[in-house]
Order: structure tokens, then C-alpha cells, then sequence
């Protein structure tokens, strides 16, 4: 393996460390209990919130489109994944 240059290093710190735990306390952590202070139910929660976040994430359809070469079929069915998972995430917190 080649060394990492260190704007690799940044790239992966980004992409491993700082995003995912900056969507989880922005769509889990803050989000959701805005969303039950105003009146939601759990259950409502957990099927709200990953809209929310599916919704800030649906440049990721043109980045696959147009950067990946990747069908607009595909690109939807790869993004329209993303609710059902962010589903369980909010169950599971919900828990807590």
C-alpha cells in the first residue's frame, strides 16, 4: 500500500469520523426530540426522522448520475434504502 498523503488522511477523517457522527447527533440527538417537544409520538418519530434525513442526502441521486455514471433507477433504488435503515436507528434510540 502507498502512504497517505495527508489530504487522504483529512478525506478519510471526513468521510469515516466526522460525518457519520455529525448526522447522528443532527438527525438523531437534535431532531428527534424537537420533533417529540412538538407533540410526536415515538412511533411517528421513527418513521419522520428518516425522512428528514433521506431528504438532506438526495444530492447523493445526482452525484451518482452524473459523476458515477450510475442509472437514475439505480441511484434512487441505492438512496431509497437509506429511510428504512434510519428507521431501525430511531427505533433503537427510542429505546434509550
Amino acid at each position: 500500500l502507498l502512504p497517505l498523503q495527508p489530504y487522504d488522511l483529512l478525506l478519510h477523517a471526513r468521510n469515516l469520523l466526522v460525518a457519520p457522527l455529525s448526522e447522528e447527533f443532527v438527525f438523531r440527538a437534535a431532531l428527534c426530540p424537537l420533533l417529540l417537544a412538538g407533540g410526536f409520538s415515538v412511533t411517528s418519530l421513527v418513521f419522520i426522522c428518516p425522512l428528514f434525513f433521506s431528504l438532506a442526502h438526495v444530492h447523493h441521486i445526482w452525484n451518482l448520475v452524473h459523476y458515477h455514471r450510475c442509472s437514475l433507477p439505480r441511484a434512487i433504488a441505492m438512496v431509497s434504502k437509506w429511510p428504512s435503515r434510519g428507521c431501525l436507528a430511531a427505533s433503537l434510540l427510542s429505546l434509550f
